[in-house]
C-alpha cells in the first residue's frame, strides 16, 4: 500500500522511521563526503516541500473493522498493522528559476 505525506505533518511515529532508515542507509556517505547532522537532516526532511511516498506492508493488518484495540496495543503498534518497508522523498524546488525535480533515493 502506497501513501501520500508532507514532511510537516508526517506522524512523529512515521517521521521518526523515515529518519532511521535515511540515517542507516545514508550515515556513512555523508559522513566521509560533507559530514552527518542529525539535526539538519531531520530539518531538511520535514522542510515545506519536502514530500514523500511511504509504502506499506499490509499483509499482517487486522480486515475486521470491528477489532477493537487498548491504547497500549496502539502505543505498541503506531502504525495500525501496517509495516513501512520504503519510502521515497521527493520534491519540486526551483533552481535558476526553474521549476525542478529532485528525488532522493
Amino acid at each position: 500500500m502506497l501513501e501520500y505525506h508532507k514532511g510537516e505533518n508526517m506522524s512523529k511515529e512515521l517521521f521518526n522511521w523515515c529518519f532511521d532508515l535515511t540515517k542507516k542507509n545514508m550515515f556513512d556517505l555523508y559522513e566521509a563526503n560533507w559530514g552527518w547532522s542529525d539535526s539538519g537532516k531531520k530539518s531538511e526532511m520535514k522542510e515545506d516541500d519536502a514530500l514523500y511516498i511511504i509504502v506499506f506492508d499490509v499483509s499482517g493488518q487486522a480486515t475486521d473493522n470491528n477489532t477493537n484495540t487498548n491504547n497500549e496495543e496502539q502505543k505498541a503498534d503506531p502504525f495500525g498493522g501496517k509495516k513501512p518497508v520504503g519510502f521515497v522523498h521527493f520534491r519540486f524546488v526551483y533552481e535558476d528559476e526553474k521549476r525542478t525535480e529532485v528525488l532522493y533515493v
